[in-house]
């Protein structure tokens, strides 16, 4: 596939499965994206204050941390750019997260069911 040019915006993929974690960066970079990846809380916390993300794709199931604690999270760091909620749980608790992003005062762009294809991700990204 064909890699697009650079838009300058950054993607930070909170991923606890490394090679999907890969996929997805993989993925963001070939649709124009910077892409950065981590697998924990820690590095999370660290790669939003080192890069700055335009957007987030998140995973609510991180070991150490769910995902209300991570929404919660952004909240209390003013996070403003879009967020997209990445999860193999159930549709109504994926759902019900982007709800409750959203009361937060998160940009929530969407929630989505793992898992995704390459082609999934691309029409997310280019709607951002």
């Amino acid at each position: 596939m064909e890699r697009l040019p650079m838009r300058g915006d950054t993607l930070l993929v909170v991923e606890d499965q490394p090679l999907l974690a890969e996929f997805m960066t993989t993925v963001a970079e070939d649709a124009g994206w910077k892409a950065v990846s981590v697998t924990t809380p820690e590095e999370f916390e660290r790669a939003l204050d080192h890069h700055h993300p335009d957007a987030i794709a998140l995973d609510l199931a991180m070991p150490g941390c769910d995902g209300v604690e991570m929404l919660r999270y952004l909240k209390a760091r003013k996070y403003d750019g879009k967020l997209m909620i990445v999860s193999g749980c159930d549709a109504p608790v994926v759902e019900a997260s982007g709800v409750l992003a959203k009361h937060h005062g998160l940009d929530c762009v969407g929630c989505f069911q793992k898992p995704l294809t390459s082609q999934d991700l691309r029409n997310i990204l280019a709607r951002i």
